[in-house]
């Protein structure tokens, strides 16, 4: 008799590894329906699943490394089933033993010798506000601690998102300071995301109590910081988005935006901040208080908002032009006739901006973070 399971410890691993929702999934094949990736490659959620539950092989194959976390599936699934988390449980088993994508390798070695995933060097990570005046986080005296992500810390595009941050956060009279530059590191989203749960493990037990100690208010520029630091710390701190913190600054009315933007702009919801974090006014809501900008949605917005590519690892995977999702959620916001796509998420910004430039669409079509148009419409610019 054929053995059916000839890697049934794997499944048991699985499951006590916190994989539990593998026994509640009945196959109903949903998420396979649902998932992005599938709109424009070949993505078999439910067969990966119903092979880790059988204990069988293949669930390790390239399929298990195409989820970008987004939430899609976990939304939809009739029984509630944490299919992202299970990919990501999964995904530590093949780390265990180095059996995964060498650029995800790059990455998860940059966090671990350089303490980000972008090969940036420790001492250059505050040169994005050098010539800034920018206080050290002082309890007594600051009411949020400003958290920049390494992405806007290190690449050159979405720098510009954590100056215009500084900005906005300025002109609304909000108090805040940076933590120590040598304790400022990875928030580990995506050790966490693809697996590398050592790694994460020892992110967090740097970063967490440095945060801990501030005893206030985290505001994150990136969606997937506010995810890791609110669900997967054991915290004492509160962390939100900054487009969160401005339209309640925004309703206080200290903060005035006074400039006009007359655009045409559409938004993109990004997942961490959509689905994940179920944010979708805030964001909403300052666009539409901008004096001039003409808002219109897409199609697919809100938790119908399909993934820009860059998640649960996508940012730093190699993946095939006429396979990536970015370049369709660009035809979309163009469907619109706005020229302006906003968004509210680092790597949304890199992802659709490279779709941009490969679809010769830079005339057409401006990517920017929410926060750069605020900061374009200050009174002060």
């Amino acid at each position: 008799m054929t053995d059916l399971a000839p890697m049934r410890e794997v499944s048991d691993l699985l499951v006590e590894s916190g994989g539990e929702d593998l026994l509640s999934c009945f196959q109903c094949g949903t998420c396979t329906g649902v998932c992005p990736v599938g709109i424009t490659s070949v993505m078999r959620v439910r067969e990966i699943i119903h092979m880790m539950q059988l204990g069988l092989e293949g669930f390790e194959s390239e399929d298990l490394w195409k989820c970008l976390t987004c939430h899609t599936c976990v939304e939809r699934c009739p029984r509630g089933v944490g299919i992202a988390e299970v990919i990501s449980i999964a995904r530590s088993i093949m780390v265990e033993t180095g059996t995964y994508p060498k650029s995800l390798q790059t990455a998860v070695g940059s966090l671990s010798a350089a303490g980000n995933p972008w090969q940036g060097e420790p001492d250059q990570r505050r040169d994005w506000a050098k010539d800034l005046k920018i206080e050290q986080f002082d309890p007594e005296k600051h009411e949020y601690v400003l958290f920049v992500c390494c992405t806007q810390a290190f690449d050159p595009r979405t720098k510009a998102t954590a100056r215009a941050a500084v900005k906005v956060l300025s002109a609304a009279g909000a108090g805040f300071g940076l933590l120590p530059m040598e304790k400022e590191i990875c928030c580990g989203d995506l050790a966490l995301r693809v697996g590398a749960n050592d790694q994460f493990e020892s992110l967090k037990n740097r970063l967490g109590p440095t945060l801990e100690e501030c005893g206030t208010k985290v505001v994150v520029l990136s969606p997937h910081c506010r995810e890791t630091f609110n669900n997967s710390y054991e915290n004492g701190f509160e962390s939100v988005h900054i487009v969160e913190l401005l339209a309640g600054l925004l309703e206080e009315g200290r903060l005035e935006i006074k400039k006009p933007f007359e655009k045409k702009v559409t938004y993109h919801d990004p997942c961490y901040l959509g689905r994940r974090g179920g944010v979708y006014e805030a964001p909403r809501k300052l666009l539409r208080a901008v004096p001039g900008l003409e808002f219109v949605e897409m199609d697919r917005n809100r938790a119908r908002s399909i993934c820009c590519g860059g998640g649960g690892g996508g940012a730093f995977s190699e993946t095939e032009k006429d396979e990536r999702l970015a370049p369709l959620r660009i035809n979309q916001a163009s469907e619109t006739d706005a020229s302006v796509i906003a968004t509210a998420c680092p790597y949304c910004i890199l992802m659709l901006e490279d779709a941009v430039t490969t679809q010769n669409m830079e005339d057409d079509l401006r990517v920017m973070d929410v926060i750069e148009i605020l900061a374009e419409c200050l009174e002060n610019e």
